[in-house]
């Protein structure tokens, strides 16, 4: 009997293209790569379901933009962008390296969107802009700082003193 459970249980991930993740011989010693291979079968199941999700969701936002329409606003299905992500581990240094590498070839909106940890990135690219500002101003503090010392090492010039402001006659 335990023979048989054994091998319905083999059988089961074996037809169904899903690994026993309990398995002593699944994990080891595996590269992420090979982790990835193992796990193939897997994530074609999980691309097919996703597909199916998206399509149907997206049928539905169309039904409700049409009756929104219906009742006098201008709303348009296609505008909604879906995003799935995996809850799976993720090599976050190999991320990065990929992003710094591609930093030539595409544009700073791009290669955010390739990072797992970054979910918008139209925001990510304003709190860029708002570092930047921000470290201007400190660099600001740093020019005054630098102008009032080269004013204090220049030789004294005289000043002369503001022209007097023109005098009403007392005619009237």
């Amino acid at each position: 009997m335990e023979n048989y459970k054994k091998r319905l249980r083999e059988d089961m991930h074996i037809f169904s293209s899903v690994p026993n993740l309990n398995d002593e011989k699944f994990s080891g010693n595996l590269s992420g790569v090979a982790l990835g291979y193992k796990l193939w079968g897997l994530e074609q199941i999980c691309a097919t379901k996703e597909r199916k999700f998206k399509r149907a969701l997206q049928r539905r936002i169309e039904l409700i933009t049409t009756m929104l329409n219906i009742q006098g606003g201008h709303y348009d299905y296609r505008d909604i962008d879906m995003q799935f992500r995996r809850n799976k581990p993720q090599n976050l240094l190999e991320s990065a390296q990929i992003v710094t590498t591609l930093s030539g070839e595409l544009s700073r909106e791009s290669r955010l969107q390739l990072l797992p940890t970054v979910d918008n990135v139209q925001d990510e690219l304003q709190k860029l802009e708002e570092e930047k500002k921000a470290d201007m101003g400190d660099f600001g503090g740093y020019n005054a700082l630098a102008h009032a010392l080269q004013q204090a090492q220049a030789p004294e010039q005289p000043q002369q003193p503001p022209p007097a402001p023109p005098q009403e006659s007392g005619e009237a």
